[in-house]
């Protein structure tokens, strides 16, 4: 919420043709806080793995409607924004190879998976690492 606010400021001052010089101050320190953000998250996205495509299928089923939740400054925040909606399928190939997985316990490891974004439906991929939280339904 707080990256939210700061990049819609930060983007209101750059916006600003003339600006005095305590705008200027405050925009220096608005991309300052958000930077401070950005290497925050990238760092908990190293250090910890929220989401794999097992954990996934094993929580929302094969065919899961979604809400994703991004890390602030990942690659899909950059793309959808704080979070997207979108179904993600597995293919029959992956299924087995996750069921496999699951199956004999293999390590956890960030990959990508594809989905639909709703309402248009086109398809898309983002890394698991990307994501913060999910929320959905199967």
């Amino acid at each position: 919420m707080l990256f939210e606010v700061l990049t819609n400021m930060v983007k209101d001052l750059e916006g600003k043709a003339d600006k005095t010089s305590t705008e200027i101050e405050t925009l220096s320190n608005l991309q300052s806080q958000l930077q401070y953000i950005e290497n925050w998250a990238r760092a908990k996205m190293l250090e910890t793995l929220h989401w794999t495509k097992e954990e996934i299928l094993l929580r929302f089923g094969h065919k899961p409607t979604l809400i994703m939740e991004f890390h602030p400054g990942s690659k899909a925040y950059s793309q959808f924004g704080k979070e997207v909606v979108g179904n993600l399928e597995f293919s029959s190939v992956e299924l087995f190879q996750l069921l496999e997985n699951i199956r004999n316990k293999t390590p956890r490891s960030p990959s990508l998976i594809k989905f639909k974004k709703i309402p248009d439906l086109s398809e898309h991929e983002i890394a698991t690492s990307d994501i913060f939280q999910l929320g959905g339904r199967q």
